[in-house]
Formats: structure tokens, sequence, C-alpha cells
């Protein structure tokens, strides 16, 4: 961990979804302000926080951002990475490539962005729909023909970027960040 990091992460004995919502409002007008990304008709909103592995899994959706979220439930099972710093994390939808974050209201946490910026979101509420159905695609293992799509898939044959990525399907939003680990590429989606 870097010094950014706490030695002993906290944990959050129940969902984190207030926090994570609180800290970034607080972000959201402290430094986000005047930032030309910003998407003033999205809420700051934490969604389907779940217990996956001594972690809580969820969505966070900004302003900015919409992000696969992870933190530790137990600090003496969290295995956190440096601010980033990146790995592979295995869920029943597949591998999603996720790097290292800190704040000092939430503490260490790991993220996959998904979206970045989210201008193309124009409907606060189809937005927070979105990031509710991630999650339920992310928990879902795909049918044995996808899988075996999936499989028979190449990095160059993955999605390219923001704008081939118009009209996926939502299942194929979420295996869009499942592409190579050091992948930086932004995945938009029209719903």
């Amino acid at each position: 961990m870097t010094e950014a990091t706490q030695s002993t992460p906290r944990a959050y004995a129940e969902d984190p979804s207030r926090q994570l919502e609180s800290v970034f409002e607080a972000i959201y007008w402290q430094r986000m302000q005047g930032v030309d990304l910003i998407n003033p008709l999205l809420p700051i909103k934490a969604s389907g926080f779940r217990l996956w592995e001594g972690s809580w899994v969820g969505t966070l959706l900004t302003p900015w951002f919409l992000n696969l979220m992870v933190l530790p439930a137990d600090s003496g099972c969290w295995e956190g990475l440096a601010c980033g710093e990146r790995r592979g994390l295995r869920f029943p939808a597949g591998e999603f490539p996720f790097a290292g974050g800190h704040e000092p209201g939430i503490g260490d946490y790991l993220f996959c962005s998904l979206m970045s910026p989210v201008g193309d979101l124009t409907d606060p509420l189809a937005a927070v729909e979105l990031a509710e159905e991630v999650m339920t695609l992310l928990m879902t293992p795909p049918e044995p023909a996808e899988e075996e799509a999936t499989m028979a898939e190449t990095p160059e044959k993955a999605l390219p970027c923001a704008t081939a990525a118009r009209g996926l399907s939502r299942r194929d939003f979420l295996r869009g960040g499942s592409a190579a680990l050091d992948d930086a590429r932004l995945i938009h989606v029209e719903r």
C-alpha cells in the first residue's frame, strides 16, 4: 500500500452506500465544480451493495462516472491495492479490472470504471436503473453459449471505444469492462 492508504483499512459492518454518497457529494461540491465532464442531470447514487466474498460490492453513479466499487467488510480479509495499482477480480459474470483508490472519508476501496464521462446519460432515473441493473448482471453467470463466445474473443475483438459501443445489450456493456486488465477504454451504452 502507498502512504495514502491506511495500514489497517476501514471495514464496513453494514452497507457503505450512505457513506459513499456523502463523501462523493462533498467531492462534487469541493473538487468538481467547473469541470467540463460533469453531467449535472445525474445524482450521486450508490446502488445494489451486497456482500461478496468478504467485501461489499455495488455501483456508484456520480455526475462524472459510473463505477463498480468494492469496499472491505472485514479488514482482516481485505486485499486492497495501492492507489492506481490494478488487478482482476472474478464475479459470476466474469473477471473485471479493478484499480485501488483511497478517500479520507471512505478509506481504501477498489473501483472498475464502467463509464466516464457520463454525458450520454440524460435521464437520471434511467441512469440509476442502469447502475442497479449492472449489479444484477455482475452476479449472473453467462449462459453457456455466451461464455463460449466470450472465451473465443481476442482482445482485438473486444469493444473498441465509446462511439463503437453504441447499441450494446446491457450484458455486453458489462462485459466490455472485462477486457484486458490494462485497458483504460471507456464504454458507453444507449438505453
